[in-house]
């Protein structure tokens, strides 16, 4: 009966929206995060074929 007042409790309710928007938060961060990672590796990858490009000429 205890858990099920407390699942019924608004600070109960406001506290886990509170803890899911944490987690979709740290998860957009995580994949900006990826994203520019890929990012750059994608500007670094340009960059070494212009260079061997470049080196054929």
């Amino acid at each position: 009966m205890k858990i099920n007042n407390l699942i019924k409790s608004p600070l109960f309710k406001k506290s886990i929206r509170i803890v899911m928007a944490i987690g979709a938060g740290i998860a957009a961060t995580a994949d900006a995060i990826e994203e520019q990672k890929r990012d750059e590796e994608f500007e670094e990858l340009k960059q070494t074929v212009s260079e061997l490009q470049n080196q054929d000429k």
